[in-house]
C-alpha cells in the first residue's frame, strides 16, 4: 500500500482483485479538481500534475447545472422508495454530455436534527437528490429544492451552511444558488470515513466505508446504467431467428 499526496489531500492506494484502484480519504482540505473516472492514476506519481488551489494559480470549480445532470440520472427531489438509502454503494460514471467523465450518484438527504451517531438506518422524512463528487470545492453543496422538500424553514440564502445526514452520513453543506446541482467534496469522504474506487465489473464508482470492503457482487446501484441503444429492425429479427425453436421430427 503506498501513500501520496494529492493537491492538499492525502490518499492511500492498494490494488483490488479484479476491480482496479481505490482511494482512501485522508484529510479535511480541498484539492484541485473535480475528479473523473479518466483521471485516476495509474501511477501515484501521476497526480503530481495537478497544481495547489489559489486565487492565483487555479480559478474556482465552475458551478453545475441540475437540470444537466438529471438529465443523466433522472429526476431527484422524489421520496426514496426503492432507492438505496445506505453504504456502501455504486454511482454512475457519466460517459456524455457537458458532464462526461464525472461520477454521480443519487443519495437519500434528510435534515441533522440528532446528535447521535455518525450513522443511522433509512432516513424518516428524506429526499432524493443527484450529486456529483468534486473534491475541487471546499465545502459540499446542496440544492435549495432539497431543503425545501424537506421542510427547511431557515434562511436558504446562497452559502448559509445546513447540518444533514446524506446517505446515513452526517455531514455539513452549504446551499447552492438556485438551479445548480448538488456537490460531495473531500469532507463528505471524511465525514463518513468513506472510501472510493471505481470497480471495473461494475464499470462504476463505488464508496464503502474504509473498514467494511465489501464483495463488488453484493453492491447495490443508487443508479441504473443508461440502457443500451434499441436494435434495429434487420438486428431485432437476426436475434428473434435466433431463438426460433425448431420443429420436433415425426
Amino acid at each position: 500500500m503506498d501513500s501520496y499526496t494529492y493537491g492538499d489531500e492525502k490518499f492511500t492506494t492498494s490494488p483490488r482483485k479484479g476491480s482496479g484502484s481505490f482511494y482512501s480519504h485522508r484529510s479535511d482540505a480541498s484539492s484541485t479538481c473535480a475528479p473523473s473516472v479518466d483521471s485516476f492514476p495509474s501511477s501515484p506519481k501521476k497526480w503530481g500534475y495537478h497544481r495547489r488551489h489559489t486565487s492565483e494559480s487555479s480559478s474556482p470549480t465552475p458551478q453545475l447545472s441540475r437540470t444537466e445532470l438529471n438529465k443523466v440520472m433522472g429526476a431527484d427531489m422524489v421520496t426514496p422508495t426503492t432507492d438505496i438509502t445506505t453504504i456502501p454503494c455504486a454511482g454512475l460514471r457519466i460517459s456524455h454530455g457537458k458532464l462526461a467523465g464525472l461520477m454521480g450518484w443519487r443519495f437519500a438527504v434528510e435534515l441533522d436534527t440528532s446528535p447521535s451517531s455518525k450513522y443511522s438506518g433509512t432516513p424518516r422524512n428524506s429526499v432524493v437528490t443527484n450529486f456529483i463528487l468534486d473534491t475541487g470545492i471546499g465545502k459540499s453543496h446542496v440544492p435549495p429544492d432539497t431543503l425545501i422538500a424537506l421542510g427547511y424553514s431557515a434562511s436558504l440564502k446562497p452559502g448559509a451552511e445546513v447540518a444533514l445526514r446524506i446517505q446515513g452520513i452526517r455531514t455539513k453543506c452549504v446551499i447552492a444558488h438556485e438551479g445548480e446541482a448538488g456537490r460531495l467534496c473531500g469532507q463528505f469522504l471524511s465525514s463518513g470515513s468513506l472510501t472510493l474506487y471505481f470497480d471495473t465489473k461494475l464499470d462504476a464508482p463505488v464508496l464503502y466505508v474504509a473498514d467494511d470492503n465489501p464483495d463488488a457482487a453484493s453492491i447495490p446501484r443508487t443508479i441504473q446504467p443508461l440502457s443500451s441503444p434499441r436494435l434495429s429492425l434487420k438486428a431485432a429479427v437476426n436475434a428473434l431467428l435466433a431463438f426460433r425453436i425448431p420443429r420436433s421430427s415425426t
